[in-house]
């Protein structure tokens, strides 16, 4: 991930693996979301959110503290924050990425 990020000295926009990432949500979400009930968005989607929080938070954990980084961790974030899922179990699920994403 980090090997794709430009120069820290630009102003960093999502990376590709970033825009990938909430490519795919988005359709996911596009597909499923006026299948399902609420209770059922907020399992798959509430699961989805905690994937994705848990597993960014370890992988970018171990980067510097770069823009880019910042920038991947917020564009990640607020694309999750989108998904048709009750704000409580959003904030309960997305809590390890949201203190990850904010800069010093």
């Amino acid at each position: 991930i980090a090997a794709s990020w430009k120069d820290d000295d630009q102003e960093a926009q999502p990376s590709q693996f970033a825009r990938t990432v909430c490519k795919q949500v988005e359709l996911l979400k596009g597909a499923l979301h006026e299948m399902l009930l609420p209770d059922e968005l907020d399992a798959v989607f509430g699961s989805i959110c905690e994937i994705y929080s848990d597993r960014l938070s370890q992988t970018f954990r171990g980067f510097d503290n770069t823009k880019q980084k910042f920038a991947d961790l917020n564009a990640v974030w607020q694309c999750l924050r989108a998904l048709p899922v009750s704000e409580e179990i959003k904030a309960a699920k997305l809590a390890k990425l949201e203190a990850n994403s904010k800069e010093d």
